[in-house]
């Protein structure tokens, strides 16, 4: 979880603000702990999941 938080967060960084970047990486890491192992999921499944879960 650590890892896939941190690198989530670092790229996104790279061109959001910190808000947007905070709620990529929550998205990633929720993904990636309904499976074991890596995270294998795709920017469309993030940006998916913020869009169900985290957009009002």
């Amino acid at each position: 979880r650590g890892d896939t938080c941190f690198s989530a967060y670092i790229t996104e960084r790279l061109t959001k603000d910190i808000e947007n970047s905070v709620k990529y990486a929550a998205a990633a890491v929720s993904l990636k702990m309904e499976t074991p192992g890596p995270f294998k999921g795709t920017r469309e499944d993030v940006e998916a999941y913020i869009k169900e879960f985290y957009d009002i």
